[in-house]
């Protein structure tokens, strides 16, 4: 992704970044990102959530398309699909779907909420409705555009009756309440691992122009109250990762899913808190600066702050680990 260009290229395209964010999905495809949880046989390969991870980590450091929906939700969704439906048809058509998705030549979003990310990227969308998984052509689906909080992705509302009697119903009752929870846990993991990626570019471009900054004929960078902030910054980053890593381990393993599901929880929470907390003291550290759009800080900012709501606020999710931990 920064071969693109890197977030320079993004913030200097804001205006029209359809183009940028074509040209990631397209570079994802062909590099088969689209099967890394696809099994080898189905052409994927069998990578697991510990690369899902690493790809969240790039995605942060450099917003653009949204990988949470094709890349994340919908492989999940597809493999449980493929191993554990009793219609032979609905397997086969889950396979199919896996391994063009791999090849790169379909790319499958996610309605989570009645929403949608990218809707143009997408060939077919996922669509939990009415406890029933329905998989759409999108150019069936009734789309409005709403205007979006991160600037790198585009947010449309899924018109409900739309999705009635459009596409194949995949599954329904318990069995799709697996899938839907399976995929919010492999979610919630790679949505903490994206804002890490955000946490530790934020924060790298900041040391950056602080050691570049001069004030006083001295650099920024050089005053302790300000070596002091950036410590307890890069202190709280670096305890993100081995939250992330451990429920992707869990997730990978199998072992103990309800350990997964809370590993992936306060992973999640603590790095949406975090990721947002070292964006704002990167604003402030940026001084008037950071507050223009000559600043790439608020394009990491949004994407945090976008994130941090996304499949479930930090408040909830403590609330779950509180379920779930009999605290």
């Amino acid at each position: 992704m920064r071969g693109l260009g890197g977030i320079d290229a993004v913030r200097d395209a804001l205006d029209d970044l359809a183009p940028i964010r074509q040209a990631h999905r397209q570079m994802m495809d062909t590099m088969g990102l689209g099967g890394v949880l696809a099994e080898e046989e189905r052409g994927g390969l069998g990578a697991g959530m510990a690369a899902i991870v690493a790809l969240g980590r790039a995605a942060g450091a450099v917003p653009a398309a949204d990988l949470l929906g094709p890349y994340v939700s919908a492989p999940v969704a597809f493999g449980m699909l493929v191993v554990g439906h009793p219609d032979a048809g609905v397997r086969s058509l889950a396979g199919d779907t896996l391994r063009r998705m791999a090849e790169g030549t379909t790319c499958v979003g996610t309605v989570a909420g009645g929403l949608l990310f990218d809707a143009e990227l997408c060939e077919e969308v996922l669509v939990h409705q009415d406890e029933t998984i329905h998989l759409v052509p999108r150019t069936e689906l009734e789309l409005t555009a709403l205007p979006a909080l991160d600037p790198t992705r585009t947010l449309h509302r899924v018109t409900e009756s739309s999705v009635l009697g459009a596409g194949t119903i995949l599954a329904d009752g318990d069995m799709a309440a697996e899938i839907v929870g399976a995929s919010i846990i492999a979610g919630r993991v790679y949505l903490a691992a994206e804002l890490e990626g955000v946490a530790r570019a934020v924060l790298a471009e900041t040391v950056t122009f602080l050691r570049e900054r001069i004030a006083f004929s001295r650099p920024l960078g050089s005053f302790q109250a300000l070596k002091h902030q950036l410590a307890e910054m890069w202190s709280e980053v670096s305890l993100i990762g081995p939250l992330v890593d451990e429920a992707a381990l869990l997730l990978d393993t199998g072992d103990d899913p309800t350990e997964a599901a809370i590993y992936a929880a306060a992973a999640l929470s603590f790095a949406a808190d975090t990721a947002t907390r070292v964006c704002e003291q990167a604003l402030q550290l940026h001084g008037g600066v950071g507050y223009t759009w000559e600043s790439p800080v608020h394009i990491w900012l949004k994407r945090a702050a976008a994130d941090r709501v996304r499949l479930g606020t930090p408040h909830t999710l403590r609330a779950e680990l509180a379920a779930l931990t009999d605290i």
